[in-house]
């Protein structure tokens, strides 16, 4: 059954967060929020502010430019897409072969 909802206890900045999210996520949520909690550490070491509102507000714009970043790359998604990588590879190693033969 994938769609199994359970309820975990997550610990993000020294606070606690009860969530109900589907069972097949529940790793993806708690390494998320290792990787949020972690990135507070380093910032704790890093600046002199003590308030982890600001930290996360921090890591809220770092992950939001990154999702972004991610989201206008262009995506691989059709078979005729690998076609015309395949192709464009084969012809850079025609050239690398003329350069080399040379």
């Amino acid at each position: 059954m994938a769609d199994e909802m359970v309820n975990i206890n997550v610990v993000i900045g020294d606070r606690p967060y009860r969530l109900k999210i589907n069972q097949e996520e529940e790793e993806k949520v708690r390494d998320i929020a290792k990787s949020i909690n972690d990135k507070i550490k380093e910032y704790t070491q890093i600046f002199s502010s003590k308030d982890k509102q600001d930290f996360l507000a921090m890591i809220a714009l770092q992950n939001g430019m990154e999702a972004m970043k991610t989201k206008s790359s262009p995506a691989l998604e059709s078979p005729e897409d690998f076609e015309n990588i395949a192709q464009r590879l084969g012809q850079l190693e025609e050239l690398l072969d003329l350069v080399i033969d040379r």
